[in-house]
């Protein structure tokens, strides 16, 4: 059993020398130790049993002095020692005789004891050590040789396969350590505790492909041994990939099998690349290949096979480039894709796709790999995509609008009013400064001036290209039409999303007072901005339309040429004031609509225009009002403007003072006006007492009626008179 062991230890035989060092303390006997130092030692060989202490003496000779020292044969953490021995010629030991003992290139100094013998401890790491011994003249070389008690052998095995690491362990006199006896392996940074099974213990390498040092360690004699573990990787000669798209580098790599050869065809390898597993097969060399056909990008590519795996970087570059195009409408702009082919070179004449705008079209690479597609889209963001042999990239492509000031479509709206006002209808287009804008596009901008000035915001605005014309299916309901600010301002913020989003204009208009055709509110709009150019930059209070045809049909019933009315009311009939205005404009009148003041409607007889009717609503009756308009003075200012006042008393739910039913129509017979009591006029001016009486000699036509459909028919009509019932 003995033999069988030493047969499986010289397996392990390697030699590795060390440094050595000792301590410079002695005792009375000249005995010392040689002690070990914190290095790692490599294994030493390990012979038979009689490898535990032997004695060759070498002895030197000088005349009254003689020295021999043994050659020392030990294992590690072993009992035996290194002894010189001094004698005379007589064979007599010589006491108190000083020696030194050079051991590995150092020198130790040592006294022989009474039986002549000076000696050292050998606590050396494994190795062979060679000694010099001086006495006087006298020298005699020497050999120490210290053998381990932990033998292993590098290794080199595939991975996963079933090779794994023994080490042998012995006791400091070379015997193996008892069955069970605890070890210990440290690889990789991680310990392991192993038993001892006839004098060897094994430890099983399942590490992945690599170099690794393996030390055993003997927890008895304290010794330790270092190895080498090589993994080899059962996939070899696998790298990472860098290719164009398409062309035809691949993934390779090379499969072996369990004993290190090449693996025969058929062995099946999995791929996982991007998420998706695929298995291929390898040919008679052991090789396996994926093809990569991937957009380009980085990838990972992990590849499987009989518990080894390896992961390699994939690079597919791209063969298409192109850059983000922004350009300004209806300047110059060419949209440029590069193509390569699938070495990275310039690609000419090859055909790439474009599609824009769900619009396709085919370009050809020029010298330098480079198809161009004319950019000549409106306003817009959009996305391009290039495409070649399944290869495709998206880019931007951005087309700025050219920006228009509020005043410059102001001024416009300005000029396309003076001209509607000459030929009563508008041209094909308006110039602006920046561009000929179409009545379509132009009512955009118009509706956007309104609505920006409304929220006060003065910044240019974009403008939109190619806004249609208005579809020919909504039919009109009113002729003419009066809008107030407010209203004017909800329909552009509303016209401006509608049009934004269909790209044209509607055929007609919703107002509070019915449907108007596309050109009649393109009118308004033109008005709102023409006022806003000439009155200092603020929206209009209120804008009307009375349309050619109505106005064609419609007398004046007060002698005056056209059909302009102007209409302002005390504070109490502000809201009437707008009805009549609104029924008027209905009724296909001119309108123009002054501003309320409170008591007094004097100013009202110097900022009406010529030629106009001047209305003036009130609701009650005020002496001192209706003598002032009565009055000479006023008459002379309306006669020199030839312009006829006709005072509109908003009476609903009046009665006669005098306890009578209501009045019929516009007749005050009974009905007194007292003097005025919040205004500034003259104690003296007196109370009206008839106030029929007191119009009727005055020759002051008038309207009364409780309601605004009979104030206006009793206006059309010229005015109260005995016969309307």
């Amino acid at each position: 059993m003995k033999n069988q062991f030493f047969l499986i230890c010289s397996l392990f035989l390697i030699l590795s020398i060390s440094s050595v060092c000792a301590s410079d303390d002695f005792n009375d006997m000249g005995y010392d130790n040689l002690s070990l130092d914190n290095s790692d030692i490599a294994l030493n060989t390990y012979g038979d049993s009689l490898l535990t202490s032997q004695y060759d003496d070498y002895i030197a000779v000088n005349e009254s002095v003689s020295v021999s020292a043994s050659n020392v044969t030990k294992y590690f953490g072993g009992s035996e020692r290194f002894n010189v021995y001094i004698s005379d010629n007589e064979n007599n030991s010589i006491s108190n005789k000083s020696v030194i003992i050079s051991i590995n290139g150092v020198d130790y100094s040592r006294t022989t004891n009474s039986d002549g013998v000076a000696s050292i401890g050998l606590n050396l790491m494994a190795g062979e050590y060679p000694v010099i011994v001086s006495c006087g003249n006298n020298v005699v070389n020497s050999n120490v040789v210290i053998l381990s008690t932990v033998n292993g052998s590098d290794i080199v095995k595939m991975e996963k396969n079933d090779t794994q690491y023994y080490a042998a362990f012995l006791d400091s006199q070379g015997n193996p350590l008892a069955n069970g006896t605890d070890v210990r392996f440290n690889i990789n940074g991680v310990f392991y505790d192993r038993k001892v099974n006839g004098g060897l213990a094994k430890l099983n390498i399942n590490l992945n492909p690599g170099d690794y040092i393996i030390t055993a360690m003997n927890l008895v004699t304290g010794d330790r041994n270092s190895n080498t573990i090589s993994v080899i990787s059962k996939l070899i000669e696998n790298s990472d990939v860098t290719k164009y798209y398409k062309n035809n580098t691949q993934y390779t790599l090379k499969v072996l099998n369990n004993t290190g050869g090449v693996a025969p065809a058929g062995e099946s390898v999995t791929f996982n690349i991007n998420g998706v597993l695929y298995n291929r097969l390898t040919n008679g060399s052991g090789y396996c290949r994926l093809n990569i056909n991937l957009n380009p990008g980085d990838y990972i590519i992990t590849a499987q096979y009989n518990g080894s795996v390896v992961s390699n970087k994939i690079k597919v570059l791209p063969i298409l480039s192109a850059s983000d195009l922004t350009k300004l409408y209806a300047t110059p702009g060419k949209f440029a894709a590069t193509l390569l082919d699938g070495k990275g070179k310039l690609y000419s004449n090859q055909t790439v796709r474009f599609n824009i705008n769900g619009v396709f079209y085919n370009r050809t690479t020029d010298n330098n790999g480079q198809a161009m597609l004319n950019i000549n889209l409106h306003p817009g963001e959009y996305i391009i995509t290039s495409m070649f042999n399944g290869a495709s990239i998206s880019n931007k492509v951005v087309v700025d609008p050219i920006l228009i000031s509020i005043f410059d479509i102001s001024r416009a709206a300005n000029e396309l009013n003076a001209y509607y006002e000459k030929y009563n209808k508008f041209p094909n287009t308006i110039k602006a400064p920046v561009h000929a804008f179409t009545m379509p596009e132009f009512f955009y901008l118009m509706n956007k001036a309104i609505s920006q000035i409304k929220s006060s915001n003065f910044k240019d605005i974009d403008i939109i290209y190619g806004v249609n014309g208005a579809d020919s299916s909504d039919v009109a309901t009113i002729d003419s039409c009066l809008v107030k600010e407010d209203e004017f301002v909800s329909i552009a913020n509303k016209l401006v999303s509608q049009i934004s989003k269909d790209n044209k204009v509607p055929s007609t208009v919703d107002t509070s007072m019915g449907k108007v055709k596309f050109n009649d509110y393109l009118l308004l709009d033109t008005r709102i901005m023409s006022f806003y150019y000439e009155y200092g930059g603020g929206l209009a209070d209120y804008v009307t339309f009375v349309s050619p045809e109505l106005l064609k049909n419609i007398n004046n019933p007060y002698g005056l040429p056209g059909k302009n009315v102007y209409i302002d009311a005390d504070g109490g009939s502000d809201e009437k004031k707008w009805d009549f205005a609104r029924a008027l404009t209905a009724a296909g009148w001119n309108v123009y609509v002054g501003k309320t003041h409170s008591n007094s409607h004097y100013e009202d007889y110097f900022n009406v225009p010529r030629n106009y009717v001047l209305v003036n609503i009130y609701n009650g009756f005020c002496a001192g009002t209706i003598r002032e308009l009565a009055s000479s003075y006023i008459q002379n200012v309306l006669r020199s403007k030839n312009v006829v006042c006709v005072p509109v008393w908003d009476s609903i739910n009046w009665t006669n003072p005098n306890g009578m039913g209501p009045y019929r129509y516009g007749d005050f017979s009974g009905y007194s006006a007292k003097r005025a009591w919040d205004d500034n006029f003259s104690i003296t001016d007196p109370s009206i007492s008839n106030v029929a009486q007191y119009l009727a000699s005055n020759k002051i036509i008038h309207c009364t009626y409780p309601s605004t459909e009979g104030l206006v028919y009793q206006f059309l009509h010229g005015g109260f008179t005995k016969t309307i019932q």
